[in-house]
């Protein structure tokens, strides 16, 4: 498995891999780099999954404040001289890596999205929110938490995760608490731990986290917590950014959430936050 993971390169890249091999995931599309492409596609023709390219190449942008992960990119042509990765698209059915190849270069992100396996709800959730998001960093956490009530959300769902390399799901669920997204989350959780039952223990630890999420200014992780009515306990803080939230919650223990945007670190009061608890 550490080989996989060293032609694969991340935790999410691999893990989506094996549930297409598993055949229990679809088809998948993956930004690759050039000097990747060697090593990804002699893995693939050994293991007969069939792959295509992308007719462009994509120059990633990172988002700001998000550890240098990357939901948007600048589409250039693919004999364009500048560096940029490809999409790779990959299954073991070959019409939906043409289904999903010819989707995604009309930009019809609702064909995209069923040919990937994602749930209709969620595709359109998606496609409707992504005018204004794509005008930003492309990140979708936000409207799927402003149309959800409450903090309190299935592990399964938790997408804030993936800035750190661990998630269950491959796309922005419509709401937190969306349950065709808990669902596939439950069940690809039970083919990776059939695959990976060391990996997947680690992986349900840091997904039942409270996360504190903001689209500039970073995520904030916090595995292993204890809950007290809406103090929170733990130990261990993960970050993308070092800044003042940062050095706040790293010399504490304790938090208390006042609202959905304000949580409170020692006698720091904080705003304009989103907070989450995943359980």
């Amino acid at each position: 498995m550490e080989e996989l993971l060293s032609i694969f390169g991340s935790g999410l890249r691999l893990n989506e891999l094996l549930l297409v091999k598993a055949g229990i995931k679809p088809a998948l599309r993956m930004s690759i780099s050039t000097r990747e492409r060697a090593s990804v596609e002699k893995y693939l023709k050994a293991t007969g999954l069939k792959f295509a390219y992308s007719k462009f190449k994509i120059i990633e942008i990172p988002d700001v404040g998000k550890g240098g992960f990357s939901n948007k990119g600048l589409r250039i042509d693919f004999e364009d001289k500048r560096e940029g990765n490809f999409f790779i698209y990959i299954s073991k059915d070959e019409s939906l890596l043409r289904k999903s190849k010819t989707s995604e270069q009309i930009n019809d992100n609702i064909a995209l999205g069923v040919s990937l396996g994602y749930p209709l709800c969620c595709v359109d959730f998606f496609n409707n929110n992504s005018t204004v998001q794509s005008s930003k960093q492309n990140d979708y956490v936000l409207p799927a938490l402003n149309a959800t009530k409450g903090i309190e959300f299935p592990y399964e769902n938790n997408i804030c995760a993936r800035y750190f390399d661990y998630s269950l799901i491959n796309h922005f669920p419509c709401t937190l608490d969306c349950k065709e997204s808990e669902e596939l989350g439950k069940k690809y959780e039970k083919v990776l731990g059939e695959l990976r039952p060391k990996y997947i223990n680690q992986l349900r630890e840091m997904l039942k986290s409270v996360v504190i999420y903001t689209e500039y200014d970073g995520v904030f992780l916090i595995p292993n917590y204890q809950k007290n009515g809406n103090n929170i306990f733990y130990k261990t803080v993960h970050y993308t950014q070092n800044n003042e939230i940062t050095k706040l919650l790293t010399a504490s223990n304790h938090l208390e959430i006042l609202s959905k945007s304000k949580v409170k670190i020692g006698k720091h009061l904080i705003e304009n936050v989103n907070t989450m608890v995943f359980k």
